[in-house]
Formats: C-alpha cells, structure tokens, sequence
C-alpha cells in the first residue's frame, strides 16, 4: 500500500536525556531512533520516534555510523540488513548514486519528472493515537509529602494501569525526577495523562515520554526459522 511522508509520525530524540538513557540501561533496555512499519489487522503503523528496545535484541547493538534494517518475512523470520550510514565515504556514495541516476535519465532521454505512484493506497494508515504499547514516562514532580497522590490519581483517570514508580536521585531541593512504567496503554490515553499532568501544581514538567516497543510482537504470525 502507499504510504507517504505525511502519513508518518515523527518525533525526534530532543527530550531524550541522560537520565533516561541511564534508566533504560538499569531496565535492560536502551534507547533507539527507529522508523517502525508494521502491517496490523486494523492497518499501517508507520512512525518513527525514540524507542527502548531489549538490550540484548539485535538493533541494540548498532551505534555510531552504522545503521539497520530489521525485517521480518511470513516464511523467512527475521532478519537483518546492517552497514554504514553516515560519515563520508556513505554519504558520498549516496550523493554520486542519485547524480549517475539523474545523469543516466536525461542521456537517455527520460522525462524526470515527478516520482510516479507506485502503489494504490490498498490499507489505511493508522493514526498514532491507536497505538497499544508500554510507555515510560519521567515526571520532575515538587519535592514534598502527597505530591505523588494527584499524579497516580491522573493515571488512574485516564485508565490507564501503572507498572512501577522509580525516584530518581537527581534533586534540587524543590524538585525531583519521578518515572512511571506502564502497563499496555492506548496513545490517546497517555496524550490525556500527559495533559491532565501538566496542569497540576505538583507537576513542574512532563519532562520525557518513550514508548517500550513490544519486539515480540513484530514476529507474531511469522515461521521461525530454525
């Protein structure tokens, strides 16, 4: 099916702090920018945003200029397509493989004009707010007895379960870092959550939400290959 860039949600790595990283460390998990695509019975995920992923899964272990594509296939399982993505030498060899490609177009006398639609749009996109995950969300919450009960109230509201509450040692005296885990949550609801949090006097910030992605699920309904 088509998808297009608009249909993509996109959120970048700028609220990603070193507390968090530390945090997803002490979980078993760590942080990765990916560009998830997945083909569900209700339609298209695609988005792309920060993501814990287990520390031992395979997209764990690329850093640095390296990039990956993990796929999984009905019949061949998963797999995974690794090699530099950034840098000089990659970045050269991309810019000249676009310019020989234009240059082949217009010797052979090829109008280049706008890229054609490939595919018919056979499935519909699904909108973020559907989206069913494990949320990891810090607080910077005032430093002072009861604050917490307004927020567990906000979660609970919202209808949406809490798995752990961790306080992190990072105070200044009038605030701290407060992360809560959840158990599987609507986006939509989390959204709530976030709002209704923000508007609290004992909230001084929603200050980073990540979604813990369900990797397991990726091979659901895949052979495994053995």
């Amino acid at each position: 099916t088509r998808v297009t860039t608009d249909d993509v949600y996109m959120q970048g790595i700028r609220n990603v702090s070193a507390a968090d990283i530390e945090q997803a460390r002490e979980m078993g998990y760590c942080i990765k920018l990916l560009g998830i695509a997945r083909k569900t019975a209700e339609g298209i995920d695609a988005r792309v945003h920060p993501t814990m992923i287990p520390a031992d899964h395979m997209l764990a272990g690329v850093s640095g200029a390296m990039n990956a594509v993990f796929a999984v296939g009905d019949a061949v399982g998963e797999t995974m397509f690794y090699g530099a993505g950034a840098g000089s030498f990659p970045t050269a060899s991309a810019v000249v493989g676009d310019v020989l490609e234009l240059a082949n177009g217009i010797a052979s006398g090829i109008d280049l004009g706008p890229e054609p639609e490939p595919f018919p749009r056979t499935a519909p996109i699904r909108s973020i707010e559907d989206l069913e995950t494990r949320y990891y969300i810090r607080l910077s919450v005032v430093d002072r007895v009861g604050a917490l009960a307004p927020v567990v109230a906000a979660f609970a509201d919202a209808g949406v379960s809490i798995s752990a509450i961790n306080q992190l040692r990072d105070g200044d005296g009038t605030t701290c870092s407060v992360v809560f885990l959840t158990h599987t949550a609507r986006e939509r609801d989390v959204q709530r959550v976030c709002s209704a949090l923000e508007a609290l006097d004992e909230v001084a910030s929603v200050a980073s939400v990540i979604r813990i992605e369900d990797v397991d699920a990726w091979s659901e309904g895949a052979e495994e290959n053995e």
